[in-house]
């Protein structure tokens, strides 16, 4: 019986302590769990803080100085990646995540599967690693701002929307340059001052009747009268009834004819590359327009034109070969206008679609000045191709048929870099259409290829937006990067 007692408490004692264990290593479980759970609250909650704010740290201390505050009392949205990677230490994923949320909503209506007729292939290419890799040494080294601040030092707002207005129409076929020439007997007869002439008058009568109530108090009939004045003056000037969107051209067409006057045109017929030769009254040097692709079996052209296009994916196409070779041409001529003013040396290519790809291989292989529209591919750029004064112009807010927008990373895409959509690389070596600063602008309203086509009164309103926040900008690039 002795035994008996003896094991059933030693059965006790044992079941006593395999509890007491057992309780022990709960309270420490507990313990480590609550640890953990504090931990990860306290992080769970920075991590919202971040995401919901949409910031990071070294954009908060950026914010305590109020030196780079907006008139809306907002965060400016830069931070150079280098001082992303000072503060968090997960760069790329906040940068994609900033990225994937900006373009979600810039281009909400723009998604399509594959191909659309209006915004062409959604990508087209080889992916280009080497691209991808100097994109991202450039954003973290600050050479992609560098880049676009000195780009647009070269360029203006009135001669981005001056040179779009022009391209946008020229082609190699009959009747549209039979509208170009429309426009520029326009400019010499005087009739383009004509149509401004009455938009400014228009605009003084309004101006006079305000003067007048500043001057003195009137009554409220003489007030009636002098609307009623202001109106039958204003039918009398508008009696051609010009619309503000052909006074709006005119403006555009005057400032192009006041800079520029046309002294030659170049064709090659076997591949249909035209080039219009302008001569700049203002620095007496020469530039050129490619002429775009024109729109499907419209002319026998439109054939050259579009298989260019394709051949212009996959190697250096004849057409290119052809602009660059006229651009050579031209650069040893010396022109001479009606009234005697000489125009030599060749400072600048332009071009729209196809044209935009001629103008882009011509600039980057001879060292020119170049603004490009929505260009067709180049997959072998020249050396030139970072030479800071080509721009590139991408329609259907940067999301075009040819081209999109690529984010310089920290900039919450108010700048951007060029990247092709098709093509078979963006480059050989170190020379990529990637290099190019790129400024997305909305596109015409309707028609098919709409989003290959820019807005013509958005372009300048963009490149001045995009010239204002580089100036907001540069103080804080300053101090990461100089």
């Amino acid at each position: 019986m002795k035994t008996k007692v003896v094991n059933n408490m030693n059965e006790k004692n044992n079941k006593n302590n395999k509890n007491s264990k057992i309780n022990l290593k709960k309270s420490k479980n507990n313990k480590k769990i609550k640890k953990y759970s504090n931990f990860m609250y306290v992080k769970i909650s920075i991590f919202a803080f971040l995401s919901i704010s949409s910031i990071n740290l070294s954009t908060i201390k950026y914010q305590s100085s109020n030196e780079y505050v907006n008139k809306n009392n907002d965060f400016l949205l830069y931070t150079p990646v280098k001082a992303e990677k000072n503060y968090i230490n997960k760069t790329k994923i906040l940068s994609e995540e900033r990225k994937e949320d900006y373009f979600s909503k810039i281009n909400k209506e723009n998604r399509y599967t594959l191909f659309s007729t209006e915004k062409g292939l959604r990508s087209f290419k080889h992916k280009d690693k080497k691209s991808e890799k100097l994109r991202e040494e450039r954003n973290l080294n600050g050479e992609a701002e560098r880049t676009f601040f000195e780009t647009m030092k070269n360029f203006t707002e009135e001669e981005v929307a001056g040179k779009t207005h022009y391209l946008v129409t020229l082609a190699n076929n009959k009747k549209v340059l039979g509208e170009l020439k429309e426009r520029e007997e326009n400019y010499v007869s005087g009739k383009t001052d004509h149509i401004l002439a009455i938009d400014m008058n228009l605009n003084n009568i309004g101006e006079k009747a305000l003067k007048a109530v500043a001057k003195r108090e009137i009554t409220s009939s003489e007030k009636i009268k002098g609307n009623e004045k202001n109106k039958k003056d204003k039918e009398k000037e508008n009696t051609e009834n010009y619309t503000q969107e052909e006074i709006e051209k005119a403006k555009l067409e005057k400032w192009f004819y006041d800079i520029y006057e046309p002294v030659d045109m170049v064709e090659d017929t076997k591949t249909a590359v035209i080039a219009c030769v302008f001569g700049n009254k203002k620095t007496g040097k020469l530039e050129i327009f490619y002429g775009g692709s024109n729109m499907p079996f419209s002319n026998m052209n439109s054939i050259k034109d579009w298989k260019n296009d394709i051949m212009s994916s996959v190697k250096v196409s004849k057409n290119y070969e052809a602009a660059l070779e006229i651009a050579i041409k031209i650069s040893k001529k010396v022109y001479t206008s009606k009234d005697g003013k000489k125009y030599q040396v060749l400072e600048a290519v332009n071009g729209f679609s196809k044209g935009g790809g001629e103008a882009l291989y011509v600039a980057s292989n001879l060292d020119l000045k170049a603004l490009i529209i929505d260009p067709s591919p180049v997959v072998n750029a020249g050396r030139y191709i970072d030479n800071n004064k080509i721009l590139a112009i991408v329609p259907g807010n940067g999301e075009a048929f040819l081209n999109r927008v690529s984010e310089i990373t920290g900039t919450y895409g108010n700048l951007n870099t060029l990247e092709q959509k098709v093509g078979a690389s963006e480059g050989k070596r170190g020379k990529k259409t990637s290099l190019i600063p790129a400024i997305p602008v909305s596109s015409q309203v309707t028609g098919m290829l709409r989003y290959h086509f820019p807005n013509i009164n958005n372009v300048a309103e963009s490149f001045n937006k995009t010239k204002k926040y580089i100036e907001k900008i540069k103080p804080i690039y300053n101090r990461f990067f100089e």
